[in-house]
């Protein structure tokens, strides 16, 4: 956090993977499909009094902005 409207923003990315199916040999999950789910924490402390949900609301718009970003950068 450089600046902005909180006094303490500290946030960590998780990227979990559930396979519902046997791994084999080869590494290659066979049977069900595997899912993985993507989690933000985040840890933040505003300047003034806010409540909960107004954080909540504006912080989800802002990842999904920012995740939608990432998809559309190009790949090399």
């Amino acid at each position: 956090m450089v600046e902005g409207d909180f006094t303490n923003f500290e946030g960590t990315w998780l990227i979990e993977q559930f396979d519902k199916g046997k791994r084999g040999e080869d590494g290659v999950i066979s049977g069900e499909e595997s899912k993985t789910t993507l989690w933000y924490l985040v840890d933040v402390k505003p300047k003034v009094w806010l409540s909960v949900r107004l954080v909540e609301g504006r912080l989800s718009k802002e990842i999904k902005t920012n995740l939608s970003c990432i998809r559309e950068e190009p790949r090399e």
